[in-house]
């Protein structure tokens, strides 16, 4: 805290306010950890048990490391970050053992979740109900994944994870009755039939890098309806489901405020479907989907 070393009487002030201690990026330096670990531990207390937001960078053998510091504090955690190794021989021991005790966690993001672990899943799945917020980063589900969460999706109202295929993301909105908010990528472009499902609270929808999986969101449209959806943004494949976008728009009856869609996909956006989308739509843009 650069603050602090301004002059004494700011270090003072800066001290004594617990809310500028609540947020603190963690990695592991093997050749000083002891001495960063006095310091890590020095900033933890003085955030008073305010609640905590963390990003740590996990590799190797420094789960337990990272544990053993942030034990007493597990309980405060509301927003946390992990970063695992995207090498296969940096990969962690006992992952699972950064989300222990994590009582009042709000937002998970973890980046690279190492499936080569068995107990990974598992330990998601038991993370509290105070769980709103989880992001899967530089990770694939497939079904069996999706389904091992199950407990976990329940509480959840912000969702950002890609999928292997439609059957895994049709699952996955089942599984979640709260969710407002999902940004994700379909990677099969396999297309099923699928029983028709109804979300009743989703209300911001995101698919990115779907350009190269061709014909990934026609079974999405065939059996989706959203009712409450506001905001749709695709980053489109090659062939767009025309048709079967209008069924559902109609079906859906939602109160769709406004729809981005990829300058990629131009080429299946003419004025007609234009019209038509504008026909059903409140709001009709072909623009570029906003970065998150």
């Amino acid at each position: 805290m650069l603050l602090a070393r301004v002059c004494r009487r700011w270090r003072e002030v800066t001290v004594g306010v617990p809310s500028l201690w609540r947020r603190l990026g963690v990695t592991v330096n093997d050749d000083h950890w002891q001495r960063a670990t006095f310091c890590y531990d020095l900033y933890l207390k003085r955030s008073q048990g305010l609640p905590l937001s963390l990003v740590l960078e996990c590799y190797k053998d420094h789960s337990t490391k990272l544990r053993n510091l942030l034990q007493p504090y597990s309980s405060f955690v509301s927003s946390l970050y992990i970063n695992f190794p995207d090498r296969q021989a940096q990969e962690p021991n006992q992952p699972e053992l950064l989300l222990e005790g994590l009582t009042a966690l709000q937002d998970l993001t973890i980046v690279r979740i190492p499936f080569s672990s068995t107990t990974i899943l598992p330990s998601i799945s038991r993370l509290p109900s105070t769980m709103r917020s989880f992001r899967a980063l530089s990770t694939v589900f497939r079904l069996h994944g999706i389904f091992s969460l199950a407990p976990v999706w329940t509480h959840l109202t912000r969702v950002e994870i890609d999928v292997h295929d439609q059957n895994a993301f049709l699952h996955l909105l089942w599984l979640c009755p709260k969710l407002f908010t999902l940004r994700t990528a379909i990677q099969s472009p396999e297309i099923q039939p699928f029983r028709p499902l109804t979300h009743s609270t989703l209300q911001n929808l995101y698919f990115h890098d779907c350009r190269l999986f061709k014909n990934s969101l026609y079974g999405v449209f065939s059996a989706l309806s959203l009712p409450k959806l506001r905001q749709l943004s695709v980053c489109s494949p090659s062939s767009w489901p025309h048709e079967e976008f209008k069924t559902f728009l109609t079906r859906s009856k939602c109160p769709l405020e406004g729809f981005a869609v990829c300058p990629g996909s131009g080429s299946s956006m003419t004025a007609e479907r234009r019209a038509e989308y504008g026909a059903l739509l409140r709001s009709f843009r072909v623009s570029k989907p906003q970065a998150s």
